[in-house]
């Protein structure tokens, strides 16, 4: 009786169903917080390089000014203020825009205009989709007296160095930030 009481006590345990579960199920909730805390890292980051751009480009028009007594002109408005090979604000169709904007070129001019104000351009202005229609890139609008851009996420748009009135408006998961040069 002894030996087979011996037996059954150093028998190996394995886990239970309900164990193994319980295991699997705390490994799952912490894989969703971490993609989730990670993916909105990614679009603070995203958004906090295009607000760097849009303060950077703002100083790189202010200082134009300071030289010229005017802010730079262009033809037609809007226009994309990075290389002139870029597209801004609606890119894949003007017949549903996104934040009924359309699709706006740079112009070379433009870049030459800023370029003697500022030693390189930032990286401007990242791309997403909202509705029907995909947005991208920061645009001046010369008649307006204002710069225009795009964040992902529903954000709070804020004027940087003396831009002033900043709107917001918002479209899926996208807002568009509008300021006006001072």
């Amino acid at each position: 009786m002894l030996s087979s009481r011996l037996r059954a006590s150093s028998a190996p345990r394995g886990f239970t169903i309900v164990e193994l579960l319980i295991v699997i199920v705390v490994i799952a909730i912490l894989a969703v917080i971490t993609v989730v805390a990670y993916n909105g890292i990614q679009e603070r980051a995203e958004n906090t390089k295009t607000n760097q751009a849009v303060a950077q480009y703002a100083k790189a028009l202010f200082a134009y000014k300071q030289i010229n007594n005017v802010y730079p002109s262009t033809p037609g408005g809007f226009v994309c203020i990075t290389n002139a090979a870029d597209n801004c604000g609606n890119i894949v169709s003007n017949t549903s825009p996104c934040f009924f904007l359309a699709r706006y070129q740079g112009l070379a001019s433009l870049d030459t205009d800023v370029a003697s104000v500022i030693s390189s351009a930032p990286t401007a202005g990242q791309g997403g989709t909202c509705g029907a229609g995909t947005y991208a890139g920061i645009m001046y609008d010369y008649t307006g007296g204002r710069l225009i851009w795009f964040l992902k996420g529903i954000q709070t748009c804020a004027a940087y160095g003396g831009m002033y009135n900043p709107n917001t408006s918002t479209s899926g998961n996208a807002t568009r930030c509008l300021a006006f040069l001072p």
